[in-house]
């Protein structure tokens, strides 16, 4: 149970005042993440301490998450979509490179024979 001089205070607020100080009460319930390091000044020894909410940290880790999910997926597709170009290309290019061979091997034939029949 409040005080009465603490009781008469709230009952003062207005509604937009008890809405604020809940969620300001809310914020300083929520779970906290902290960070502190030593700090050498003057030749004292400090802590330097911050602490967030650990809802505004999940926030931040969320969105980098989604954004390297869409870049991942982005970089999948692109090779999932590349791949069949690219084996359609070294085909092509496969079938390019037999043809040439056969005619050099024909030519070299060829050549062999007539020199067979010149000696």
């Amino acid at each position: 149970m409040l005080p009465p001089k603490r009781a008469l205070e709230i009952e003062d607020f207005n509604v937009t005042e008890a809405q604020d100080a809940i969620e300001a009460l809310e914020r300083v319930r929520s779970e906290q993440i902290v960070a502190y390091a030593p700090v050498r000044w003057r030749d004292q020894l400090w802590s330097v301490a911050i602490s967030v909410p650990a809802s505004e940290i999940n926030h931040l880790i969320q969105s980098v998450y989604t954004k390297q999910m869409v870049f991942l997926g982005t970089v999948i597709a692109i090779i999932m979509g590349g791949s069949p170009g690219l084996i359609v290309i070294f085909s092509r290019w496969n079938k390019t490179l037999e043809a040439e061979v056969k005619s050099k091997t024909a030519d070299l034939s060829r050549t062999n024979k007539e020199l067979a029949q010149a000696n």
